[in-house]
């Protein structure tokens, strides 16, 4: 984020953005952490993937999509 800030010479466009990735980084580590220390370490492998068949199929299912906002240019 440092070397993309305006005092660095850069643009500061995307700022926002990087930020909340690292914050939902973070957030995840938290979880993971929690999970392990209340459950059991296989726990955030079982969230993990819970959270990547959510994200496949999420991403699968519009691209199937015959909508004309899904086809590419």
């Amino acid at each position: 984020m440092a070397s993309d800030s305006r005092a660095a010479g850069g643009t500061g466009g995307r700022t926002g953005r990087r930020a909340l990735s690292a914050l939902a980084m973070f957030a995840g580590a938290l979880v993971g952490a929690f999970a392990v220390r209340h459950g059991s370490p296989a726990l955030p492998l079982l969230l993990a993937g819970v959270l990547l068949a959510g994200c496949a199929l999420g991403a699968c299912v519009p691209a199937r999509s015959d909508a004309p906002w899904s086809k590419p240019h």
